[in-house]
């Protein structure tokens, strides 16, 4: 073989072998920004993802910084190329910022990535944040006590603010976007009604009835004879139901044009709507099925006693729960207003109804939450919390907890923080969290969830974001007003 070829041979080889040992003398290619969850729960598992690859094709191993003063500890080598998960649980909340390095089988180190943010909520049962309105003095706080959050398809949460009469719009993380303060300084008596565009609805006890804008400017407003204190119902239709405190119901066009009124009798609670579209009116003793179109009665049910708080509907059933100011609680046939059962729970200061995926009735009774069977009212079991008091309308979520708040006695008011309780699905305790002392009189806030399972609750000079577990649970009526929109329309 002559110094040509051997060198033709020779050549090449050795030229890979520098280019091998460039290789691995070489560090991995740095591993791409982490991706994952832009948020977690403390003491929950989180897992987030990287990869790269070597630039010798080889195998690669991982490390992940956690931003919490920990890293993890180098895993096994894995193929390049393919994506890579391990997890981290979490044990205070916050911010973080998780990055990540790589070595190859020479134990090179590449540099970390770029970092990706996370957030940390608290744990299941504690505050992730409550907010404060004082425009003017922080000693003369705004009352959310009696005032119920709504959600808009945004995510952005609105809830009245009391003695400084506005309503407030948050961010989800509890931050102000906007107020709007009443132009005439007459106070939101009610929590507010959101369409699916946005669209926010929401009546003064001047009588003065909104339309705002998500950005929190006014599309049109309408006076109406008669305080507004109860949420608006939305139609599918768009046309909306209002109940004002001078005995009459009004629908208006969504453009804000009236279209008829009823009146009968003395009405303060919001009307809802069927999933056929048909309005329930609550006047005095009695419930009224009205013609969506025309305003007219379809058939009236009388109770002994006067009604308090809204209709519940089971629309898979065609039955309505109603309860009135002693207690009775009555289950009515909504196709023909006939009676089907009614039983009396003994007590003072009943919420509205709500029910659970299954149809179980559950209703809160001087503080004490019941789940009745809906076949004929019998008590499945009860939940009677360490001081009793007012409870309010609850809410279940799709887990089968069920939260309440409860506003001790007045002789306990001194010692005794409200609280908001979450109830199992067999009616045990799954936890209170304490949120210091409310004002409620009549009405109080009732929790609404969000998809995200957080519990959007008001209570004394503070708004109150809670850490729950599941979304709204699929039940025609899971809590006040059926929806964190506050529709007050039913669904199959």
């Amino acid at each position: 073989m002559n110094l040509q070829r051997i060198c033709a041979v020779i050549l090449p080889l050795y030229l890979f072998g520098l280019f091998l040992l460039g290789a691995c003398a070489r560090p991995p290619h740095v591993p791409e920004k982490p991706w994952g969850p832009a948020m977690g729960t403390k003491g929950a598992v989180y897992a987030c993802t990287t990869q790269t690859t070597d630039p010798s094709g080889g195998k690669v191993s991982y490390q992940f910084d956690w931003g919490d003063l920990s890293q993890s500890a180098w895993s096994g080598p894995v193929d390049g190329g393919i994506p890579y998960a391990d997890t981290h649980t979490y044990t205070t909340s916050g911010p973080y910022e998780i990055r990540a390095r790589a070595k190859n089988a020479k134990n090179r180190v590449s540099k970390w990535s770029e970092p990706f943010s996370i957030y940390i909520n608290p744990g299941e049962g504690q505050v992730r944040w409550s907010f404060g309105y004082a425009p003017e003095d922080p000693e003369d706080s705004a009352d959310f006590s009696a005032h119920t959050f709504a959600i808009g398809p945004e995510g952005n949460l609105y809830i009245p603010a009391s003695d400084f009469p506005a309503l407030i719009c948050l961010n989800q993380n509890g931050t102000m976007r906007w107020p709007f303060p009443s132009p005439e300084g007459d106070g939101f008596a009610t929590a507010a009604t959101i369409s699916p565009d946005g669209t926010i609805y929401i009546g003064t006890d001047g009588g003065t009835f909104y339309a705002l804008n998500p950005n929190g400017t006014k599309r049109w407003e309408i006076t109406l004879p008669g305080g507004v204190i109860a949420p608006a119902a939305l139609g599918l239709d768009g046309n909306i139901y209002i109940q004002t405190d001078n005995e009459s119901l009004f629908s208006l066009t969504p453009s804000g044009s009236r279209r008829w009124a009823f009146c009968v009798g003395g009405g303060t609670e919001p009307p809802v709507l069927g999933s056929d579209g048909t309005v329930y009116a609550v006047q005095d003793e009695s419930l009224f099925a009205l013609d969506p179109g025309t305003g007219l009665p379809k058939w009236r049910y009388g109770m002994a006693n006067t009604v308090v708080g809204a209709l519940a509907i089971d629309a898979v059933r065609s039955v309505g729960y109603i309860v009135d100011e002693s207690g009775n609680l009555a289950a009515i046939d909504l196709r023909d207003g006939t009676e089907l059962w009614q039983v009396p729970l003994g007590a003072e200061s009943p919420s509205s109804p709500v029910l659970g995926s299954d149809g179980t009735v559950y209703i809160s009774v001087s503080g004490i939450l019941m789940a009745l069977d809906p076949d004929d009212g019998g008590i499945n079991w009860s939940f009677t919390p360490p001081l009793l008091g007012i409870g309010s309308t609850p809410a279940v979520s799709s887990e089968g907890i069920v939260y309440f708040l409860v506003i001790p006695a007045k002789k306990d008011r001194q010692e005794a923080s409200d609280t908001l309780y979450a109830v199992n699905a067999d009616g045990s305790r799954r936890w209170g969290c304490g949120l210091g002392l409310g004002l409620a009189d009549d009405f109080m806030s009732a929790p609404k969830i969000d998809q995200s399972g957080y519990v959007y609750i008001g209570n004394g000079s503070r708004a109150w974001c809670i850490v729950g577990k599941g979304g709204p649970a699929t039940s025609s009526w899971p809590m006040f007003q059926h929806d964190n929109q506050n529709t007050g329309r039913a669904s199959q």
